[in-house]
């Protein structure tokens, strides 16, 4: 078998016929073999979980490591994230989106 894949693109068919696949049909075929082969009515619904967890965009950069140009960004990004949480709590944001503070009772005003 490893003659045959050798590091070459084959068509699905062409990989089937030559034995380097089971099955043809993607996820969706993977996914009906493996409710059969645990015994899971074809018709019940199953709760997929992806490993790894995706984590979100920003710990995923903050994590890797940067070259110089992403750990530029980064800096940036960890310096502002004070900046926009006091900025945040000054306009008002974590009441809604389109919230206004209350400028009447700003210490800042007067």
């Amino acid at each position: 078998m490893l003659k045959i894949a050798r590091g070459r693109i084959w068509s699905g068919e062409d990989a089937k016929a030559l034995g380097l696949v089971d099955e043809l049909g993607g996820f969706p075929k993977a996914l009906e073999l493996a409710k059969k082969a645990a015994n899971i009515p074809e018709s019940e619904d199953v709760k997929l979980k992806l490993f790894p967890e995706r984590k979100p965009f920003l710990q995923r950069l903050l994590e890797k490591q940067p070259d110089s140009s992403e750990r530029t960004a980064v800096q940036v990004l960890q310096t502002l994230q004070p900046v926009l949480r006091q900025l945040r709590a000054l306009t008002g944001a974590s009441q809604g989106v389109l919230a206004m503070p209350d400028y009447a009772n700003d210490s800042m005003t007067k």
